[in-house]
């Protein structure tokens, strides 16, 4: 079973990242693809469906080994709501085939098509409108998890925090009629995105993993998840530290104790467990990036 995994981002620079690391985890470049905002001028979006000839070269949407150039290399399409993007993967294929007449294709009609539900397709449209980068992964079932992971890891946007904020400013509903963001209104929005809580403070993409581990090993005893949590996160830290790079648990372990009793009350005897699986888990999500 084919499973889509998307994210929106409002960083290319942490999409260009999660791109390598979803390399070296063995995705290909057909199961990626990539739709991102073109900051062009207000004017040439509102001419943008009258072009002539606006054909699309589908050699030109598959995705670049080089993304650093992607946005300006010339595979552009004009999306109806959004504007101007840069798009390659399947999705930028399905895209394009949704062009009519007027060559504005609709990417709302192209995530569905890829089993997104109306409703999020709606919310990854309008984030895209307002400046933001789309990375959807399409791949195997068993894979999608590890998918995910990369994706939170690089920086994908906490979508029901955004949606609350946008609703909260008078946003109801993306509508294919909206008038294409100005630069302006761009900078404008990214002001609003610096103020929200960013993933990475106080949560974990691995946190599902971390509490099935607390169930196997600490859940006889009287203390809940929460107490081993800042355990579990700080061996996922430990494992992106310069110093133990490359370096085995049983060798870091007297500097890893030393450094949690400098932090930490609670005893390192009763936390070992925690912090030793944060760290495998760690390592698991970082040794993507040491991969040739």
């Amino acid at each position: 079973m084919i499973t889509t995994t998307t994210g929106l981002f409002d960083s290319f620079s942490n999409v260009v990242r999660a791109v390598d690391i979803l390399r070296g985890c063995g995705f290909s470049r057909d199961e990626i693809s990539v739709i991102t905002h073109k900051n062009e001028t207000n004017e040439m979006l509102s001419h943008a469906a009258a072009r002539p000839n606006n054909t699309v070269d589908k050699r030109r949407l598959i995705l670049p080994t080089d993304l650093d150039t992607f946005v300006v290399d010339g595979r552009s399409l004009f999306v109806r709501g959004v504007g101007w993007v840069a798009a390659a993967g399947p999705l930028a294929l399905i895209l394009a085939e949704t062009t009519d007449e007027t060559q504005s294709g609709d990417l709302i009609d192209a995530l569905v098509a890829f089993d997104v539900s109306d409703e999020e397709a709606e919310y990854y449209a309008e984030g895209v409108r307002r400046g933001g980068t789309l990375l959807a992964v399409t791949a195997a079932n068993h894979l999608a998890e590890r998918a995910e992971d990369v994706l939170l890891l690089h920086g994908a946007v906490d979508t029901h925090q955004r949606i609350m904020r946008w609703r909260q400013q008078g946003w109801n509903n993306f509508s294919l009629t909206s008038a294409p963001y100005r630069v302006a209104d761009i900078e404008w929005e990214r002001r609003w995105q610096a103020k929200e809580r960013k993933p990475g403070r106080d949560w974990n993409p691995y946190d599902k993993d971390f509490r099935s581990h607390f169930y196997l090993v600490y859940s006889d005893g009287e203390l809940s998840y929460e107490h081993y949590a800042p355990a579990y996160r700080y061996g996922y830290q430990l494992a992106s530290d310069e110093r133990y790079d490359k370096k085995d648990w049983y060798e870091i372990e007297t500097q890893a104790q030393q450094a949690w009793e400098r932090q930490y009350d609670t005893r390192w005897g009763t936390v070992t467990d925690a912090v030793s699986y944060g760290f495998l888990a760690g390592r698991a999500n970082y040794a993507y990036r040491f991969r040739s």
